[in-house]
């Protein structure tokens, strides 16, 4: 990763040499002189960025090893008017760079956040001896998470907003767990293992809504397009719930808490919240997610500076880094 300079290095105006990879290549049609120029967006490990490439066609630069997944070493600038701009470049092909090297990947130990995620659930189960007619919900969501630990582990959280690099599902969900445990210790009215079970399970959809690559580019799946994550994860719990015997108020709960987890119809939730827990988890989703955008905004950004762009996932805000920040680091 240390030997990619990353875009938001560069100064306006100013021509830089960059190693960049290859994302995805769109025909354009032909420019306003009548030439025809290729779209190429281009990845740093963090950030994509489209560059035109004139008097080309997909088809032509795929004859000179420009496909997605290619490296360039490219002749840069990033211009005043926010386009950027290429003057040249060259494909490099002798392995001293690969895909590992774009990899963006969460800053944490997957395997180490998995185990403490595990232990949290079993922590707030009501029933580990599983005394009585019911399993807790805790036994489900440990069931579920377990077999599908692998995928849970690597997948990104989403394609854009937040999140989206190599293990950014997992990365977001601790976060979320940790903060779901606190605010049961304000709000005690609220049930701790409904609320740490649904907040663990809201985004298990997307192990199959999205396809992370090697190096935490995301894209949506069939499954995605026509299901949508929230409706994956409550067939999930659907499914796993046929393999035990549950309480059918407390499965229905937890079920509705991923109907529910984006609050609004027009976020794309299937319902909105209906009783607390479902609300609290609407809004420590939404506090993480902010904070992720946050951090990624201010990675390309000096401290003591208001952003020259609007923020789109921060209500089109203008956003200020202070002379004194600290990097956000997970304790758990």
């Amino acid at each position: 990763m240390n030997k990619i300079e990353k875009i938001y290095t560069m100064e306006k105006d100013v021509e830089k040499e960059m190693i960049l990879m290859v994302t995805g290549l769109i025909d354009k049609g032909l420019s306003k002189s009548g030439d025809p120029f290729v779209s190429v967006e281009m990845f740093d490990g963090i950030k994509k960025i489209k560059v035109n490439f004139f008097n080309d066609t997909v088809e032509s630069l795929s004859k000179r090893e420009v496909i997605k997944g290619s490296i360039l070493k490219v002749k840069l600038t990033h211009g005043s008017n926010g386009y950027y701009n290429q003057s040249g470049w060259d494909v490099i092909s002798d392995g001293s760079i690969s895909e590992k090297d774009f990899a963006y990947v969460a800053p944490i130990d997957p395997e180490e956040c998995f185990e403490w995620l595990v232990g949290k659930i079993k922590a707030v189960d009501p029933n580990p001896e599983e005394v009585g007619p019911y399993k807790s919900l805790s036994s489900l969501t440990v069931k579920l998470l377990e077999k599908n630990a692998d995928a849970f582990k690597r997948s990104s959280a989403a394609v854009t907003m937040h999140h989206n690099f190599l293990s950014g599902l997992i990365y977001h969900t601790v976060r979320m767990v940790s903060m779901a445990i606190k605010t049961c210790e304000v709000y005690r009215a609220l049930d701790k293992e409904l609320l740490v079970c649904g907040t663990a399970l809201h985004d298990i959809g997307k192990i199959s809504c999205y396809e992370t690559t090697d190096y935490g580019d995301a894209s949506v799946t069939l499954e995605g397009r026509l299901l949508d994550h929230a409706l994956v994860g409550i067939m999930m719990i659907h499914d796993e719930a046929k393999e035990g015997s549950y309480d059918p108020e407390k499965l229905i709960q937890l079920e509705h808490l991923l109907a529910s987890h984006h609050g609004k119809k027009e976020w794309d939730a299937i319902t909105t919240p209906a009783f607390p827990e479902a609300m609290m988890l609407h809004v420590i989703d939404l506090a993480d997610s902010r904070m992720n955008m946050f951090e990624e905004a201010y990675k390309e950004q000096k401290a003591g500076t208001i952003s020259d762009d609007k923020i789109y996932g921060l209500e089109n805000s203008h956003i200020y880094k202070p002379l004194i920040y600290e990097e956000n680091s997970i304790n758990i």
